[in-house]
């Protein structure tokens, strides 16, 4: 499964993302995307969502890599509009999805250095 979707901000830039799943060595459920933009800028985000099994309990129709695409679209969307994307591996904790809900943002995951 690959997923695409362009977007362009407020700035006129263009952003292309394509997402796929990946295989954790762990028990999260993760999904990479490729971020291609203007300049030619070409970055890779790891998105792993450690609070899937959390969010399967509370939903059993909950799938987790439709939730990432969807979600990370819309993070990386966000900080694209404010100049922040960049590369990394980021983990979606349990706690960030109590504390953030649908208002969580890559700058308040873990990030992994």
């Amino acid at each position: 499964m690959k997923l695409a979707m362009t977007f362009t901000t407020k700035d006129g830039y263009t952003y292309q993302i394509i997402g796929k799943p990946v295989d954790a060595v762990t028990a999260a459920h993760r999904m990479e995307f490729s971020i291609t933009g203007h300049s030619h800028q070409f970055l890779i985000i790891n998105l792993s969502l450690q609070a899937a099994i959390l969010m399967k309990l509370e939903d059993p129709k909950f799938d987790p890599y439709e939730w990432l695409w969807e979600r990370g679209c819309q993070m990386i969307s966000q900080a694209a509009e404010l100049n922040k994307l960049e590369n990394g591996d980021f983990y979606i904790l349990e706690q960030n999805i109590r504390d953030y809900g649908d208002k969580l943002t890559l700058d308040k995951l873990e990030k992994k250095s």
